[in-house]
């Protein structure tokens, strides 16, 4: 790429050109002492940097002879950069449509950004040389180059191509034209599309192209066409650059804070927080802008690549877990996808919304210099940027944040076939995603193609098929759930009825056993009776020795006795067999209970009540140090039959989020946790429910476990 570098100052003339060589050492740089010295070569640069003020040939002089030259010629129109002390030929400097202006002395930085911008625009400009579009004239196909039409005219039906080359006449539409050619051309008049390129000079009320003619301006349309036609003359703004590198600094804060709810670290939490997002964010940069810069990465390739990315930060920072970081990779991946398409359709809203608003300071303003323009355009890209990027941060947060509140049961471990029923909805929204890609985006002749300025009704459709893949997620995960609770109820059902099965069968075998005990008992004491009697009268006096043994004998004997008499047989044997247990441990054990005979409640139930909970309070007080007790107590209120646990604990009781029951502490939870599930089954059955209470005073710690059942008294 030529650039030529003209200023009557040597050492100037010589600075500018190191400071473009320390930009792009590739560049070939010739330097001029005046402008007579540069057009004598008859070369057309691409990049010309000019001073104002010389004395042959000012530098504005030498740009409007350069500007005339490349017209006559049909050269591309070179980028001009003006050098000068003097800030009050901005002005002038822009009428001959400069690309930027410099002042004395040169801010390298400064010169550096402007350097960029016109070193882009050149490569843009020679991008835009390869595009094409196809016409039907005089029968026959003809390929016409963008880069050579002047403008496009509407005559009668028909539309005239005005081209270096010559004119070319045929049938179409001037609103196809305008959605199909794209930015580089500007509709100034319903009659005319210019080529933005092809711009020498404009007015209030013309536009004057290469080769001369001039074109009607709409009046209404000025400051729309100075904004755009200044808007195609630069680069993109920083914050344009910077709007990706915003949006991996999001992914990299919410994809830490999403897998931290699901998962537990290897390190402590704020470690993980710090280091995994500057890593992911560097990881993100690397790939898909470093590498991306050198070869094409594809929408699926990316995708791939994102997913790998987060499965390899949760092996770095987070234990394993492989099906659920599966899941969190695939379902965080699928919703930053999506959320981008709503985001890009709402960034085309508020960006016309935006637009208005800057095209009435626009036109209120008295004068807009070049620098002015580009200082306003900066302020209206970087509020939308800005808009754009906590919009889609809260999009993205909102998703994350329902499916990490529905995914309740984040201690399950999931099965294969489990995590294939969660993911399969991430894939298909991802292949729609990919899809939306394609139909959003595509080129025809060369042109790129956006399908919301042929569709217009996607801007309203695409947002709520986005919407819907999203709930999609959601949905899958939410009926996962209820999948897993319904499992886990079936489990406790199962339990429950063999519970009370073989609680059945042992009671009616101890019912049998305390029947046969009982007439034993009877006969026992009755031959003890007489053989006291007996020995008492044989010997006439009463033996110390034998009276002792007769004594243990009788003690013994008594030990076959239920201690607590509820009436009820089944509940004195379950009463009577946790006491024994409660006294080996050293429990101190009180009852105050009494069966409620005249309700209408089973005495099974009952049963099952008080073989968990009191197996639950002998359980937790081997745990106490010190004292430690079971105090159990029933009662009757009306309809409405009490039963009420009371025992010492240690430790912290962890309640679970969903059914606010205890959880176990035990290795096998699932197995040992259906104590208080299946007491609150059976108060259920009776149209009650349980109370827990907890209280800590002193050094005692107290449950107290509550069960209410509603039995309909039976009158006889």
């Amino acid at each position: 790429m030529k650039i030529a570098v003209v200023d009557d100052d040597k050492a100037i003339c010589e600075a500018i050109a190191q400071l473009i060589k320390n930009q792009e050492s590739e560049a070939e740089v010739c330097q001029f002492s005046s402008g007579k010295e540069m057009l004598e070569t008859g070369e057309n640069f691409a990049i010309s940097f000019l001073d104002i003020a010389m004395e042959e040939m000012s530098g504005l002089e030498l740009a409007g002879k350069l500007r005339q030259e490349q017209e006559r010629k049909g050269w591309v129109k070179s980028i001009l950069i003006f050098i000068t002390g003097y800030r009050e030929y901005m002005e002038e400097a822009f009428d001959v449509n400069a690309f930027h202006y410099l002042v004395k002395p040169i801010d390298e930085e400064k010169f550096s950004k402007v350097f960029r911008r016109a070193w882009k625009e050149v490569s843009a400009l020679e991008e835009q040389s390869k595009k094409y579009i196809v016409i039907k004239n005089s029968g026959t196909q003809q390929k016409i180059y963008l880069k050579d039409i002047y403008y496009i005219e509407s005559s009668n039906k028909k539309v005239i191509y005005h081209t270096k080359n010559g004119r070319f006449d045929t049938y179409g539409k001037m609103e196809e034209l305008e959605k199909e050619l794209g930015n580089a051309f500007y509709r100034c008049h319903r009659c005319y599309l210019v080529n933005m390129e092809k711009i020498c000079a404009y007015s209030a009320d013309t536009i004057q192209v290469v080769g001369g003619d001039e074109l009607i301006l709409a009046q209404k349309k000025y400051t729309d066409f100075v904004k755009r036609y200044m808007r195609y003359a630069k680069e993109l703004s920083m914050f344009e650059m910077l709007f990706p590198v915003f949006m991996y600094f999001i992914d990299s804060i919410l994809s830490v804070i999403y897998t931290w709810s699901f998962q537990e670290g290897r390190y402590r939490k704020k470690i993980v927080f710090v280091v995994w997002s500057i890593v992911c964010f560097f990881i993100q940069i690397a790939i898909f802008e470093m590498l991306n810069s050198r070869f094409s990465v594809n929408e699926v390739a990316r995708i791939i690549l994102n997913i790998c990315i987060l499965l390899f930060m949760q092996f770095l920072f987070f234990k394993k877990d492989i099906q659920k970081q599966f899941f969190i990779a695939f379902s965080f991946v699928a919703g930053k996808e999506t959320v981008k398409y709503i985001v890009s359709v709402f960034s085309i809203a508020f960006t016309g919304l935006w637009n208005k608003t800057f095209d009435i300071i626009l036109a209120k303003s008295e004068s807009n210099t070049l620098d002015k323009l580009y200082s306003w355009e900066d302020i209206s890209l970087a509020v939308i940027v800005i808009i754009c990027v906590l919009f889609y941060a809260f999009l993205l947060s909102v998703y994350l944040l329902l499916i990490s509140k529905k995914f309740v049961r984040k201690d399950y471990l999931l099965q294969t076939h489990e995590n294939v029923f969660l993911i399969l909805p991430c894939i298909a929204t991802l292949c729609i995603s990919i899809t939306i890609k394609m139909m959003i985006i595509s080129v025809e002749n060369g042109m790129t193609v956006i399908v919301y300025d042929s569709v217009p009704t996607t801007k309203f459709w695409i947002p709520v098929i986005c919407v819907l893949l999203l709930f999609t997620i959601i949905a899958s995960v939410i009926l996962f759930q209820k999948l897993v609770q319904y499992n886990e109820e079936a489990v406790k059902r199962a339990i429950l009825e063999n519970q009370v099965r073989q609680m059945q069968k042992e009671i009616e075998e101890i019912q049998d056993i305390y029947t046969d005990m009982r007439g034993l008992r009877h006969d026992m004491r009755s031959h003890l009776s007489n053989i006291s009697l007996y020995v008492k009268t044989i010997i006439g006096t009463d033996s110390e020795e034998l009276k002792s043994y007769i004594g243990k004998m009788e003690e013994t004997v008594s030990r076959l006795d239920f201690i607590y008499q509820t009436g009820n047989p089944i509940t004195d044997i379950i009463i009577h067999q946790k006491s024994q247990e409660a006294q080996k441990k050293k429990i101190q054990f009180d009852v105050d209970f009494i069966f409620p005979s005249k309700q209408k409640i089973d005495a099974y139930d009952v049963g099952v009540v008080l073989d968990n909970a009191l197996e639950n309070a002998i359980e937790a007080c081997c745990e106490v140090e010190g004292e430690k007790s079971i105090y159990l107590h029933a009662f009757v209120k009306g309809n409405l039959f009490f039963i009420e646990i009371e025992n010492s604990y240690s430790g912290k009781v962890v309640f679970d989020v969903e059914t606010r029951l205890p959880v176990s502490h035990k290795k096998d939870a699932k197995l040992h946790g259906l104590g208080i599930s299946n007491i609150q089954r059976c108060a259920k059955k009776y149209m009650g429910d349980i109370d827990i209470v907890l209280s800590d005073t002193g050094n005692k710690k107290r449950f107290n476990l509550t069960i209410m059942m509603y039995g309909k008294i039976s009158h006889p």
